[in-house]
C-alpha cells in the first residue's frame, strides 16, 4: 500500500464528500421534481429522504401510488400578525384564532413572553 501525503489525502476526502454531496442533492431535486411528484409531493419527500431509492425507482413507485389530497388551511391554523424590523424573526403576532371565537388581541404581557420566548429568553 503506497503512502500520500497527509494533504493529498485530506483533498482527496474533500472532494469525495463533495461529489457524494452533489450526486445526493442531484438524486432528491430528480424525485421531488419529476412529473409524478406534482400530486404527490409527502410521497415524494419520503421516498426521496430513503436511502437506496434512486430517481427511477422512487418515479415509477409515484407513478403506482393515487395522488394526494391537498387540505386548505383551516380556521383554526390562522395567525394573524404584522411585519415588524424590530421583532424577532420579523414577525409580531398581535392575535390568534382558534376559529372557535372572535380573533382575541394579545395582552402586553403576554406579548412580551412571546418575544422574549423567541429571542430565546425566559418565557
Amino acid at each position: 500500500m503506497e503512502n500520500i501525503p497527509r494533504v493529498d489525502h485530506e483533498a482527496a476526502v474533500a472532494e469525495a464528500r463533495t461529489s457524494a454531496t452533489t450526486a445526493e442533492r442531484d438524486r432528491i431535486a430528480a424525485i421531488v421534481g419529476c412529473e409524478a411528484a406534482k400530486d404527490r409531493p409527502a410521497a415524494a419527500l419520503r421516498l426521496a429522504l430513503t436511502a437506496g431509492v434512486n430517481a427511477e425507482m422512487a418515479t415509477a413507485v409515484l407513478s403506482a401510488v393515487p395522488a394526494e389530497a391537498v387540505a386548505a388551511p383551516s380556521a383554526s391554523s390562522r395567525i394573524y400578525g404584522q411585519r415588524s424590523q424590530d421583532a424577532p424573526g420579523g414577525l409580531v403576532v398581535d392575535a390568534v384564532s382558534t376559529g372557535d371565537e372572535q380573533q382575541q388581541p394579545l395582552t402586553e404581557h403576554e406579548r412580551g413572553r412571546a418575544i422574549a420566548k423567541r429571542m430565546g429568553g425566559a418565557s
